[in-house]
């Protein structure tokens, strides 16, 4: 059998790959961790020789170079989606991930359609052979109202032309992947991966991670997470690290998954949300970590969302006895944007950098002023987490709205100076110009900067505004965490506009912890903990059954989305309690 070859041989990215995966054909390459004892392995050649396989595929189909392809993993950490996404890559063809489908197709038609509607695909790749797989795809790819075909494994390796629909205009020859903006500040939007970004991005995040040989990177985080597809797999690719993944529906399930995952497989390196840290710390027993140690990791990042004291408290604390050292524990900042994280917290600091600041001085003027010991308590006390420093060849400056440099601790949005830039959002150039600002990249993200470090604040869109205090609504989890009833970290909170006050009125969202539970006591909670340690009143509580709110794609809480159901009455069918008309 002739060995497949580049089909593009003046594409020096590609290029760039194929080089790497060849200097070691027998060296680990991917794997996936499927659950204690049970890891499958694919070594960098076969990874190669997989990965060219479907770039030959994709050609023979009648893919066009710099055509887009959706890929729809149906098992989410497993080699093959690997060797589909990369095999895009060396055709020439980017790829946009979506979340796997994993046994189950309730949040899968939405994104894929909204996929399928910005870019014009006329290919959603299954990363499976099997025909019970390919089915499952097809059923997704049916509740959509999008003409697609779908190309399998076995179509693939046919190496025959398949597809029927005509291709679409357009197309980027720089873009190298699409990746989907996580959707927290409305519908996702696709950014546009170019090949000197994902370089620059691997280059800076090799750098800040200190990575070396005989390191081993762990994700549960998908390939349709930034952390999964850059961080993880391009990373390891790039730069001769062996990538584990894991499927983010087990972590769920079964938390202390990860630990034995990354004991097994003697990993060094892995990302997790604030979530995960709570998650673990609640659910995690000793029993479950009996003959795991932790001592081997030199890099636990808190990736995604601010980091919350309490819960690195709490997570360091579970796994203290296990071998965990709190040094490793550290922090980053990025986007999607930014083609991964722009700033990266010490790997040499004893532990995480935590500032405590006046609170009231930080929520109604914007201003971080460090408190003494003897001042750094109670509720008059904010305590905010480092998110590190820039990799070298960025920078992070702070701007008001008029777009003036602000100076160290004071509070504005997060501007962006790297060479790990995206190349914009994939069809939309209005939403391209909104975020460029020069050699700038307007986040919309609040912090301040202490020295070089940043200390990231939340999102612009998402603050509450409550009598001159602006709040993120990352604030209110620590205080609901003390309220009894409620599931642990299922929240929403948001403001809505009253003219007669003046004012915002606070909305909460939170889900019971039993379905059985006592939804008018869990409201009567809910403002009791936040009167007592924020001092401020909540003006309507909605208590939902366990499991009803949604994330967004990377596992972050849909703050505007909820905010938007609420402002047209679509919250009622989910609130378990009466409402209480004399707060709204």
């Amino acid at each position: 059998m002739t060995r497949p070859t580049l089909p593009y041989p003046d594409d020096a990215f590609a290029a760039r790959l194929v080089g790497v995966l060849r200097e070691a054909p027998d060296a680990p390459a991917v794997a996936s961790y499927r659950g204690r004892g049970d890891t499958v392995w694919l070594t960098r050649g076969a990874l190669l020789d997989d990965a060219l396989a479907v770039a030959t595929g994709l050609r023979a189909a009648g893919v066009a170079r710099y055509e887009p392809c959706i890929l729809a993993p149906v098992d989410e950490g497993e080699p093959a989606a690997a060797a589909v996404l990369l095999g895009c890559i060396l055709a020439g063809c980017p790829p946009l991930t979506i979340p796997a489908i994993d046994g189950s197709l309730t949040a899968g038609p939405e994104v894929l359609q909204r996929a399928l509607t910005v870019t014009g695909a006329r290919a959603v790749l299954v990363a499976a052979a099997e025909p019970e797989k390919v089915a499952m795809a097809a059923a997704l790819l049916g509740m959509t109202d999008r003409s697609a075909e779908l190309l399998s494994l076995a179509n693939l390796r046919a190496e025959r032309g398949c597809l029927t629909l005509p291709a679409s205009a357009g197309g980027s020859e720089t873009c190298r992947v699409l990746q989907l903006t996580s959707g927290t500040t409305g519908a996702n939007r696709v950014c546009m991966w170019g090949a000197a970004p994902i370089e620059a991005a691997v280059a800076g995040i090799a750098t800040a991670q200190g990575l070396r040989a005989g390191d081993r990177l762990f994700s549960w985080s998908g390939l349709h997470h930034t952390l999964g597809v850059l961080n993880t797999l391009l990373v390891g690719v790039l730069c001769g690290v062996p990538a584990i993944f894991m499927s983010p529906r087990r972590f769920a399930a079964d938390p202390a998954a990860w630990l034995h995952g990354l004991q097994e497989t003697q990993a060094t390196v892995t990302s997790a949300s604030n979530f995960a840290y709570k998650l673990v710390a609640d659910t995690v027993r000793p029993d479950d970590l009996a003959g795991i140690t932790l001592a081997q990791l030199r890099g636990v990042w808190n990736t995604g969302e601010r980091v919350a004291e309490h819960s690195y408290r709490a997570f360091y604390g579970c796994l203290r006895p296990i071998g965990l050292r709190e040094a490793v524990l550290c922090a980053n900042y990025g986007q999607a944007e930014c083609t991964g994280g722009a700033t990266y917290s010490a790997l040499d600091a004893p532990r995480l950098l935590f500032e405590t600041v006046d609170r009231e001085a930080l929520e109604q003027r914007g201003v971080a002023l460090p408190l003494t010991a003897g001042e750094a308590t109670g509720p008059d006390a904010a305590v905010i987490a480092t998110a590190g420093a820039p990799w070298p060849g960025s920078s992070v400056i702070i701007q008001d709205d008029a777009g003036s440099t602000l100076p160290d601790g004071v509070v504005g949005e997060i501007m962006l100076a790297t060479p790990a830039r995206f190349d914009g959002y994939y069809n939309d150039p209005e939403a391209t110009a909104a975020v460029f600002e020069g050699d700038l990249l307007r986040t919309g993200d609040l912090g301040y900067r202490r020295g070089d470090q940043l200390f990231w604040m939340g999102r612009k869109q998402e603050r509450v505004t409550v009598r001159g205090r602006k709040m993120d609504p990352s604030e209110f989890q620590p205080v609901l965490e003390t309220a009894a009833g409620l599931r642990s970290s299922a929240f929403v909170a948001f403001g809505v506009d009253d003219e007669a006050l003046g004012t915002e009125r606070v909305i909460i969202v939170v889900e019971l912890a039993a379905a059985d539970g006592d939804a008018v006591a869990a409201a009567r909670e809910v403002r009791r903990v936040v009167s007592r340690s924020m001092g401020i009143a909540v003006d309507d509580v909605v208590v939902a059954a366990p499991q009803t709110l949604t994330t967004t794609i990377s596992g972050k809480r849909r703050h505007r989305h909820y905010k938007q159901l609420y402002l047209a009455n679509q919250l009622a069918d989910l609130r378990l309690n009466t409402r209480d008309t004399s707060k709204v």
